[in-house]
């Protein structure tokens, strides 16, 4: 049997999610404010999921507000489809959304790098990290690219196990 750094990371990378008793977590900076939330996964509220069909799967992350981060407060959505097959997981179709009390800032594709750097299906669960920079915006157009002088830039981590 040949090792596999993918997978053993992937692996290390499940048993640390559950080893924290959770099910993740998002880290970074909102205008160079630390922020960080926790992966929800039920309760009241949006909760992570995911799906998948013969060519694709669809990734929904919602991150619900650390009480230990003073920037983070609201909630953050990340969407993504990734498309199957024998390459690396290729995400698309992103969308990150924080939900503030006050405004709601979004940032699509066009205006996000994201990077999965850990990506496995195991069973029901899908486990998945990665990173991103998101240019946000209260009212992005579809297609504009924002320099980052015109919106607010979230640049951060995530980590999760999702089940299906």
């Amino acid at each position: 049997m040949r090792f596999s750094p993918f997978l053993a990371a992937s692996t290390f990378l499940a048993s640390s999610v559950f080893a924290q008793g959770g099910t993740g977590s998002i880290t970074g900076e909102l205008a160079l404010d630390p922020v960080s939330w926790t992966v929800a996964v039920g309760g009241d509220g949006p909760t992570s999921s995911w799906s998948e069909d013969q060519n694709s799967g669809s990734i929904r992350l919602v991150g619900t507000p650390d009480g230990n981060s003073d920037g983070g407060a609201g909630t953050l959505i990340i969407e993504m489809d990734v498309a199957k097959g024998p390459q690396e997981p290729n995400p698309t179709d992103i969308r990150i959304a924080l939900q503030r009390s006050e405004d709601t800032l979004i940032a699509n594709s066009e205006n996000i790098d994201l990077t999965l750097e850990s990506f496995q299906i195991e069973g029901s669960d899908i486990v998945l990290a990665g990173s991103f920079v998101a240019t946000m915006a209260e009212e992005p157009k579809v297609g504009l690219v924002l320099s980052p002088d015109e919106g607010t830039v979230l640049d951060g981590n995530f980590q999760a196990t999702v089940r299906q």
